[in-house]
């Protein structure tokens, strides 16, 4: 159910109350009608019918590979989150070492480093985080490194 009224409504509701010219505050008269007079199914037709309403549609890597790229690129290539990878890395190794490492666990851990450095990234370039790096944006990125990482270790590249 939609919490405000769609402009394309409130601007004829405004319109069509000016047009009787009994009201001082027309857009008062139309928020009240929105939100003590119309029922939710009522408010979810009519957000339907104004084309308001839209479904959130499942994540897509593909319509932000700008930003995940952007975003792998910093954390490469930041210092200080080059020493953060360090301890995560080494981290992931005790692990492993200790046949305690789940596959299904690492993207968790490596959440931590993704959404540190989108933080660091958004704080320098003063950004909204949720509007530059959606978290399912941040979680993708996640599973990706751990995969990565995971490769690069039993593969011996950081011995």
């Amino acid at each position: 159910m939609p919490s405000r009224p769609p402009k394309k409504w409130m601007k004829k509701c405004i319109a069509g109350v000016q047009e009787g010219g009994s009201a001082a505050v027309p857009g008062a008269v139309c928020g009240s009608l929105w939100y003590h007079k119309k029922t939710p199914a009522e408010r979810a037709a009519t957000a339907r019918e104004y084309g308001d309403l839209v479904r959130k549609k499942r994540f897509d890597p593909k319509d932000f590979e700008h930003e995940l790229r952007e975003l792998d690129l910093y954390l490469d290539n930041d210092a200080y989150m080059h020493v953060r990878k360090k301890s995560f890395i080494d981290s992931v190794k005790r692990k492993i070492a200790a046949k305690r490492y789940d596959p299904k666990l690492a993207a968790g851990l490596w959440q931590y480093w993704v959404d540190e450095g989108a933080r660091r990234y958004a704080r320098e370039f003063r950004m909204d985080i949720r509007k530059a790096f959606p978290l399912a944006l941040r979680e993708h990125l996640a599973k990706i490194v751990a995969k990565h990482e995971h490769g690069r270790i039993t593969r011996g590249e950081y011995d």
